[in-house]
């Protein structure tokens, strides 16, 4: 096998207000939502205590516990920029080092895609003074509208080879057996089993407190809300890295959607659509979490704006997106 959402309304009196708001469907989301976050929180600390050796001052485990400091790497290893052997396609600038283990794939089964853009001479000066092995492929994506990952990804697609596309950002270390893991539960799936989105963390989770909040949300998503969605067989957003994708569903599906900001949140939406089923993986991926209030309202607005580009595409027609998705 080859490697890749209140409206506040008024009563007639405060208890009629107070049951309203009790028997109205926001409410309750709104309940469900607040009871998610606190329990991937709590899972989130409840690892963090668990995976580091406190001393046995209360005080020093209060401190460490409120810190949340990161835990120890009993995982796996975090060494910089590695990656195992895969068929990966990477986006806008991505540059790494892999790493072959002879309890992976060998490199006659690997495809390793470098795409960059045209204009980024850095990067590219960078990529030419590195030996790369002949399983790399450095992809130059010329200089188009619009200037986006999934463009560039689309573009190292139709130079892709092999029967599974995963994808990795820039700055992730996945777990060294992770393309193993995840080709041996394809094998255990149907041919309508399009995708696995594996589980994402931090590896600057101590930096400072806005890190801290991250790791406390992706907790709740990545721990909590997504595996709760492949238990009921429901249709999951991708998280747009480290998602593992059959190669003939995703050709199906017409790969990304270049101009939207989420693409990985619509195509998980589109296989559904068409019939395919995505799972959680848990097999964990680190990246950096922003750090700066100013990445952070970047990073926040560009993922807004994707999903009400997806939501607007999406219910463009509810009635057939709700009888593909087998709600109607």
């Amino acid at each position: 096998m080859s490697l890749r959402i209140y409206v506040e309304g008024g009563g007639s009196s405060k208890e009629q207000a107070i049951r309203e708001s009790l028997t109205s469907p926001g409410a309750w989301a709104d309940l469900l939502t607040r009871l998610t976050v606190a329990a991937g929180s709590a899972i989130f600390s409840a690892r963090q205590w668990r995976a580091r050796s406190f001393s046995t001052s209360p005080a020093r485990r209060s401190w460490a516990l409120l810190a949340m400091r990161r835990p120890r790497a009993d995982r796996f290893s975090t060494q910089p920029r590695t990656m195992s052997p895969t068929r990966t396609v990477r986006a806008n600038g991505s540059i790494g080092t892999y790493r072959t283990s002879r309890d992976l794939y060998s490199r006659g089964r690997m495809d390793i895609k470098l795409v960059l853009e045209q204009d980024d001479a850095e990067t590219l000066e960078a990529v030419a003074a590195i030996d790369l092995p002949g399983c790399f492929e450095v992809v130059v994506v010329p200089p188009s509208v619009p200037r986006t990952k999934p463009k560039a990804m689309n573009y190292a697609l139709a130079r892709a080879r092999g029967s599974l596309v995963a994808v990795f950002d820039a700055e992730d270390i996945p777990q060294p057996s992770q393309l193993r893991i995840a080709a041996r539960a394809f094998a255990q799936k149907s041919q309508k089993f399009a995708c696995f989105q594996c589980r994402l963390g931090f590896y600057n989770t101590n930096r400072n407190w806005l890190t801290r909040q991250f790791a406390i949300e992706y907790a709740a998503l990545f721990e909590v809300i997504l595996p709760a969605l492949d238990r009921l067989d429901q249709p999951l957003m991708l998280g747009g890295t480290s998602n593992h994708f059959r190669m003939s569903a995703l050709l199906h599906a017409g790969g990304w959607d270049a101009f939207n900001l989420t693409e990985d949140a619509d195509l998980g939406l589109r296989l559904a659509r068409l019939g395919y089923k995505s799972g959680w993986l848990d097999c964990l991926t680190l990246e950096e979490a922003a750090s700066t209030p100013r990445i952070w309202f970047a990073q926040r607005q560009r993922w807004l704006q994707g999903w009400l580009q997806t939501y607007a595409v999406h219910m463009k027609n509810p009635f057939s997106l709700f009888r593909q998705l087998g709600v109607a």
